[in-house]
Protein backbone atom coordinates (compact mmCIF):
# COMPACT_ATOMS: atom_id res chain seq x y z
CA UNK A 1 0.00 0.00 0.00
CA UNK A 2 1.27 3.40 -0.92
CA UNK A 3 1.99 6.23 1.76
CA UNK A 4 -0.67 8.49 0.38
CA UNK A 5 -3.11 5.09 -0.03
CA UNK A 6 -2.20 4.43 3.85
CA UNK A 7 -2.75 8.26 5.02
CA UNK A 8 -6.11 8.41 3.36
CA UNK A 9 -7.18 5.24 4.67
CA UNK A 10 -6.51 5.95 8.26
CA UNK A 11 -7.72 9.89 7.87
CA UNK A 12 -11.12 8.11 6.83
CA UNK A 13 -10.67 5.07 9.61
CA UNK A 14 -10.68 7.82 12.26
CA UNK A 15 -13.66 9.99 11.57
CA UNK A 16 -15.81 7.04 10.47
CA UNK A 17 -15.30 5.64 14.38
CA UNK A 18 -16.12 9.30 15.40
CA UNK A 19 -19.32 8.74 13.44
CA UNK A 20 -20.60 5.23 15.81
CA UNK A 21 -20.27 7.43 19.40
CA UNK A 22 -23.57 7.87 19.47
CA UNK A 23 -24.39 4.07 19.71
CA UNK A 24 -22.07 4.04 22.84
CA UNK A 25 -22.15 7.28 24.43
CA UNK A 26 -26.12 7.26 24.66
CA UNK A 27 -26.15 4.64 26.91
CA UNK A 28 -23.74 6.51 29.29
CA UNK A 29 -25.27 9.99 29.33
CA UNK A 30 -28.59 8.38 30.22
CA UNK A 31 -26.91 6.43 33.28
CA UNK A 32 -25.87 9.89 34.78
CA UNK A 33 -22.28 9.06 33.96
CA UNK A 34 -21.36 12.56 32.51
CA UNK A 35 -19.06 13.78 29.64
CA UNK A 36 -15.85 14.47 31.97
CA UNK A 37 -16.02 10.85 33.54
CA UNK A 38 -16.49 9.15 29.74
CA UNK A 39 -13.30 11.69 28.41
CA UNK A 40 -10.87 10.27 31.71
CA UNK A 41 -12.13 6.80 30.96
CA UNK A 42 -11.66 6.65 27.16
CA UNK A 43 -8.16 8.52 27.23
CA UNK A 44 -6.48 6.39 30.39
CA UNK A 45 -8.22 3.22 28.18
CA UNK A 46 -6.39 4.94 24.94
CA UNK A 47 -3.24 6.07 27.30
CA UNK A 48 -2.53 1.86 28.20
CA UNK A 49 -3.19 0.49 24.63
CA UNK A 50 -0.89 2.89 23.24
CA UNK A 51 1.67 2.86 25.47
CA UNK A 52 1.03 -1.04 25.48
CA UNK A 53 1.24 -0.81 21.49
CA UNK A 54 4.82 1.01 21.51
CA UNK A 55 5.82 -0.91 24.48
CA UNK A 56 5.92 -3.86 21.73
CA UNK A 57 6.48 -2.15 18.28
CA UNK A 58 8.46 0.75 18.89
CA UNK A 59 10.03 1.38 22.51
CA UNK A 60 11.89 3.91 21.90
CA UNK A 61 9.23 6.27 21.10
CA UNK A 62 8.38 6.12 24.86
CA UNK A 63 11.65 7.82 26.09
CA UNK A 64 11.11 10.94 26.29
CA UNK A 65 12.58 14.02 28.31
CA UNK A 66 10.61 15.35 31.50
CA UNK A 67 10.59 18.86 29.41
CA UNK A 68 9.28 16.62 26.29
CA UNK A 69 6.66 14.57 28.77
CA UNK A 70 5.11 17.78 29.70
CA UNK A 71 4.40 19.04 26.40
CA UNK A 72 3.30 15.68 24.92
CA UNK A 73 0.75 15.66 28.10
CA UNK A 74 -0.63 19.36 27.42
CA UNK A 75 -0.78 18.46 23.86
CA UNK A 76 -3.16 16.16 24.97
CA UNK A 77 -5.21 18.40 27.42
CA UNK A 78 -5.64 21.08 25.02
CA UNK A 79 -5.91 19.10 21.76
CA UNK A 80 -8.18 15.79 23.37
CA UNK A 81 -9.62 17.10 26.88
CA UNK A 82 -10.75 20.96 25.66
CA UNK A 83 -11.93 19.14 22.67
CA UNK A 84 -14.19 16.26 23.91
CA UNK A 85 -15.34 18.48 26.59
CA UNK A 86 -16.53 21.18 24.58
CA UNK A 87 -18.40 19.21 21.86
CA UNK A 88 -20.29 17.56 25.02
CA UNK A 89 -21.28 21.17 26.18
CA UNK A 90 -21.85 22.28 22.84
CA UNK A 91 -24.86 19.64 22.09
CA UNK A 92 -26.77 20.40 25.26
CA UNK A 93 -26.64 24.14 24.32
CA UNK A 94 -27.46 24.02 20.64
CA UNK A 95 -28.63 21.49 18.52
CA UNK A 96 -26.81 18.50 17.46
CA UNK A 97 -27.34 19.61 13.63
CA UNK A 98 -25.42 23.05 14.43
CA UNK A 99 -22.83 21.58 16.90
CA UNK A 100 -22.10 18.94 13.91
CA UNK A 101 -22.01 21.77 11.34
CA UNK A 102 -19.75 23.71 13.05
CA UNK A 103 -17.48 21.01 14.35
CA UNK A 104 -16.65 20.86 10.48
CA UNK A 105 -14.29 24.32 10.73
CA UNK A 106 -11.68 22.03 12.05
CA UNK A 107 -10.42 22.38 7.93
CA UNK A 108 -10.89 25.72 7.93
CA UNK A 109 -8.89 26.09 11.16
CA UNK A 110 -6.00 23.87 9.86
CA UNK A 111 -5.66 25.94 6.98
CA UNK A 112 -5.52 29.64 8.68
CA UNK A 113 -3.09 27.64 11.24
CA UNK A 114 -1.07 26.42 8.48
CA UNK A 115 -0.74 29.34 6.89
CA UNK A 116 0.61 31.14 10.16
CA UNK A 117 2.54 29.26 11.47
CA UNK A 118 4.15 27.20 8.06
CA UNK A 119 3.51 29.97 5.68
CA UNK A 120 1.66 27.10 4.03
CA UNK A 121 -0.19 28.34 0.86
CA UNK A 122 -3.45 26.82 0.23
CA UNK A 123 -4.11 24.92 -2.66
CA UNK A 124 -7.35 25.58 -5.12
CA UNK A 125 -8.57 22.11 -4.93
CA UNK A 126 -8.14 21.68 -1.03
CA UNK A 127 -10.30 25.45 -0.83
CA UNK A 128 -13.38 23.77 -2.97
CA UNK A 129 -13.07 20.39 -1.17
CA UNK A 130 -13.62 22.53 2.21
CA UNK A 131 -16.74 24.09 0.55
CA UNK A 132 -17.96 21.25 -0.38
CA UNK A 133 -17.81 19.39 2.59
CA UNK A 134 -19.07 22.24 4.53
CA UNK A 135 -22.31 22.39 2.71
CA UNK A 136 -22.67 18.21 2.16
CA UNK A 137 -22.28 19.26 5.86
CA UNK A 138 -24.72 21.35 6.44
CA UNK A 139 -27.53 19.16 4.30
CA UNK A 140 -26.90 16.03 5.94
CA UNK A 141 -26.50 17.41 9.16
CA UNK A 142 -30.30 18.43 8.34
CA UNK A 143 -29.16 22.22 9.83
CA UNK A 144 -32.50 23.29 7.42
CA UNK A 145 -34.70 21.57 9.11
CA UNK A 146 -33.37 22.75 12.80
CA UNK A 147 -36.09 24.88 14.28
CA UNK A 148 -33.06 27.30 15.91
CA UNK A 149 -34.92 30.31 17.43
CA UNK A 150 -33.45 30.64 21.04
CA UNK A 151 -32.02 27.41 20.47
CA UNK A 152 -28.86 29.03 19.53
CA UNK A 153 -26.57 29.87 22.83
CA UNK A 154 -23.61 31.57 22.55
CA UNK A 155 -21.58 29.59 24.56
CA UNK A 156 -22.86 26.80 22.42
CA UNK A 157 -21.47 27.89 19.70
CA UNK A 158 -18.21 28.92 21.03
CA UNK A 159 -18.03 25.44 22.20
CA UNK A 160 -18.20 23.89 19.38
CA UNK A 161 -15.98 26.08 17.39
CA UNK A 162 -13.75 25.06 20.59
CA UNK A 163 -14.23 21.52 19.97
CA UNK A 164 -13.48 21.95 16.13
CA UNK A 165 -10.20 24.14 16.85
CA UNK A 166 -9.44 21.13 18.78
CA UNK A 167 -9.42 19.02 16.44
CA UNK A 168 -7.34 21.16 14.27
CA UNK A 169 -4.88 21.25 17.16
CA UNK A 170 -4.68 17.32 17.49
CA UNK A 171 -2.92 17.71 13.69
CA UNK A 172 -0.98 21.54 14.00
CA UNK A 173 0.72 20.67 17.01
CA UNK A 174 2.38 17.51 16.15
CA UNK A 175 3.84 19.28 13.12
CA UNK A 176 5.03 21.97 14.76
CA UNK A 177 6.81 19.41 17.32
CA UNK A 178 8.13 17.63 13.92
CA UNK A 179 11.83 16.26 14.60
CA UNK A 180 11.64 16.85 18.13
CA UNK A 181 8.80 14.01 18.59
CA UNK A 182 7.33 11.27 17.38
CA UNK A 183 3.83 11.11 16.60
CA UNK A 184 2.76 8.18 18.65
CA UNK A 185 4.66 9.83 21.69
CA UNK A 186 3.00 12.59 21.65
CA UNK A 187 -0.32 10.66 20.54
CA UNK A 188 0.71 8.53 23.97
CA UNK A 189 1.73 10.86 26.67
CA UNK A 190 -1.24 13.48 24.96
CA UNK A 191 -3.84 10.51 26.13
CA UNK A 192 -2.09 9.98 29.54
CA UNK A 193 -2.04 13.82 30.15
CA UNK A 194 -5.69 14.21 29.64
CA UNK A 195 -6.56 11.42 31.64
CA UNK A 196 -4.40 12.62 34.47
CA UNK A 197 -5.99 16.29 34.33
CA UNK A 198 -10.24 14.98 33.44
CA UNK A 199 -9.26 12.55 36.81
CA UNK A 200 -9.08 15.80 39.07
CA UNK A 201 -12.55 16.72 37.77
CA UNK A 202 -14.17 13.37 37.51
CA UNK A 203 -17.11 12.01 40.02
CA UNK A 204 -16.17 8.65 40.69
CA UNK A 205 -19.34 7.62 42.50
CA UNK A 206 -20.93 8.60 38.97
CA UNK A 207 -19.73 5.03 38.10
CA UNK A 208 -21.67 3.39 40.90
CA UNK A 209 -24.67 2.80 38.69
CA UNK A 210 -22.51 0.16 36.94
CA UNK A 211 -22.79 -2.19 39.58
CA UNK A 212 -26.78 -1.00 40.54
CA UNK A 213 -27.75 -1.14 36.95
CA UNK A 214 -29.72 -4.02 35.24
CA UNK A 215 -27.34 -2.67 32.30
CA UNK A 216 -24.32 -2.56 33.89
CA UNK A 217 -22.70 -4.84 31.53
CA UNK A 218 -24.11 -2.96 28.54
CA UNK A 219 -22.36 0.48 30.31
CA UNK A 220 -18.73 -0.89 30.79
CA UNK A 221 -18.91 -2.32 26.98
CA UNK A 222 -19.88 1.53 26.07
CA UNK A 223 -17.13 2.80 27.99
CA UNK A 224 -14.75 -0.10 26.94
CA UNK A 225 -15.56 0.88 23.31
CA UNK A 226 -15.45 4.60 23.57
CA UNK A 227 -11.90 3.69 24.83
CA UNK A 228 -10.52 0.95 22.17
CA UNK A 229 -12.35 2.27 18.87
CA UNK A 230 -13.56 5.91 19.52
CA UNK A 231 -9.87 7.33 21.24
CA UNK A 232 -7.17 4.77 20.21
CA UNK A 233 -8.12 3.64 17.33
CA UNK A 234 -10.05 6.79 15.97
CA UNK A 235 -8.05 9.91 16.98
CA UNK A 236 -4.31 7.65 16.68
CA UNK A 237 -5.76 6.95 12.89
CA UNK A 238 -6.38 10.65 12.85
CA UNK A 239 -3.32 12.15 13.70
CA UNK A 240 -0.76 9.18 12.39
CA UNK A 241 -2.67 9.76 8.79
CA UNK A 242 -0.50 13.03 8.70
CA UNK A 243 2.36 10.76 8.45
CA UNK A 244 1.62 10.54 5.09
CA UNK A 245 -0.63 13.14 3.90
CA UNK A 246 -0.75 16.94 4.17
CA UNK A 247 -2.74 17.76 7.50
CA UNK A 248 -5.26 20.03 5.30
CA UNK A 249 -6.19 16.79 3.71
CA UNK A 250 -6.63 14.69 6.98
CA UNK A 251 -8.98 17.47 8.35
CA UNK A 252 -10.91 17.32 4.99
CA UNK A 253 -11.60 13.85 5.25
CA UNK A 254 -12.86 14.22 8.84
CA UNK A 255 -15.89 15.23 7.34
CA UNK A 256 -16.66 11.58 6.81
CA UNK A 257 -17.67 11.14 10.50
CA UNK A 258 -21.17 13.51 9.62
CA UNK A 259 -21.95 10.76 6.67
CA UNK A 260 -20.72 7.43 8.98
CA UNK A 261 -23.44 9.34 11.74
CA UNK A 262 -26.48 9.98 9.21
CA UNK A 263 -25.62 6.14 8.63
CA UNK A 264 -26.15 4.95 12.45
CA UNK A 265 -28.97 7.30 13.00
CA UNK A 266 -30.85 5.52 10.07
CA UNK A 267 -29.45 2.07 11.00
CA UNK A 268 -29.44 1.80 14.97
CA UNK A 269 -32.00 4.56 16.04
CA UNK A 270 -34.21 4.50 12.97
CA UNK A 271 -33.80 8.05 12.44
CA UNK A 272 -35.26 9.21 9.06
CA UNK A 273 -32.72 10.19 6.22
CA UNK A 274 -34.34 12.69 4.01
CA UNK A 275 -33.23 13.23 -0.14
CA UNK A 276 -31.22 16.79 0.90
CA UNK A 277 -29.28 14.34 3.86
CA UNK A 278 -28.77 11.54 1.08
CA UNK A 279 -27.23 14.19 -1.39
CA UNK A 280 -25.27 15.55 1.11
CA UNK A 281 -23.80 12.81 2.45
CA UNK A 282 -22.62 12.29 -1.72
CA UNK A 283 -21.22 15.75 -1.38
CA UNK A 284 -18.92 15.27 1.39
CA UNK A 285 -17.53 12.22 0.29
CA UNK A 286 -16.82 13.69 -3.34
CA UNK A 287 -16.05 16.56 -1.73
CA UNK A 288 -13.23 14.74 1.03
CA UNK A 289 -11.92 12.38 -2.36
CA UNK A 290 -12.05 15.61 -4.70
CA UNK A 291 -8.76 16.97 -4.22
CA UNK A 292 -7.08 13.12 -4.89
CA UNK A 293 -9.25 12.67 -7.79
CA UNK A 294 -8.41 15.81 -9.35
CA UNK A 295 -4.64 14.76 -8.73
CA UNK A 296 -4.99 11.21 -10.32
CA UNK A 297 -6.53 13.29 -13.50
CA UNK A 298 -3.82 15.34 -13.73
CA UNK A 299 -1.54 12.55 -14.00
CA UNK A 300 -3.44 10.56 -16.11
CA UNK A 301 -3.25 13.30 -18.27
CA UNK A 302 0.28 13.87 -17.75
CA UNK A 303 1.34 10.67 -19.08
CA UNK A 304 -0.64 10.38 -21.94
CA UNK A 305 0.29 13.64 -23.23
Amino acid sequence: MSRQAKGLTLAIIGPGLWGIMGVFIRPLYAAGITCMDITFVRCLIGAIMYFLLMLITNPSVLKVSFKGLLICMLYGVCSYGIGFNSYSVAITRIPVAIATVLMFTAPVWVTVLNMIIFRDKPERSKIIAIVLCFIGAILAADVISVQTGAGLDPLGIIMSLVNSLGMATQLIIPRFFDGQFEKDTMITYGFLGTSLACMLFTDFSHFEVIKTSDNGTTLILCLLAMGVLCTFCSNGSYVKASEYIDTVSVSILSATEVVVGVIVGYAIFHESITVLQGIGAVIIMFGALYPNIKLKLEEKNHKLS
